[in-house]
């Protein structure tokens, strides 16, 4: 039996309004947002969303995790951010 979508039922609607109308730029909102997508994006959702779930994961973690001596010292996540910055600079 298939485990229900209630935690992402109850909190991604927060988080997205976090996401639209937060204090901040939008790449200091998802910062603050991150990990709680990360969580929420963990978690069982509606299967119509599965799709966009796995596009929405693989853009959070583009580059990979550094890790030293088997302790993470930046999270995918973080170096994706550090990358979108560089790119918006570049152009």
């Amino acid at each position: 039996m298939k485990k229900r979508p209630t935690y992402f039922s109850t909190k991604s609607p927060a988080v997205i309004r976090q996401l639209i109308t937060g204090q901040g730029t939008s790449k200091e909102r998802l910062r603050k947002c991150g990990h709680e997508i990360l969580l929420i994006l963990s978690t069982p959702i509606p299967d119509d969303l599965e799709l966009q779930k796995n596009k929405i994961l693989s853009a959070m973690n583009k580059k990979a995790s550094i890790v030293v001596k088997g302790q993470t010292k930046m999270s995918s996540f973080d170096r994706t951010l550090i990358t979108i910055k560089k790119l918006l600079h570049q152009k």
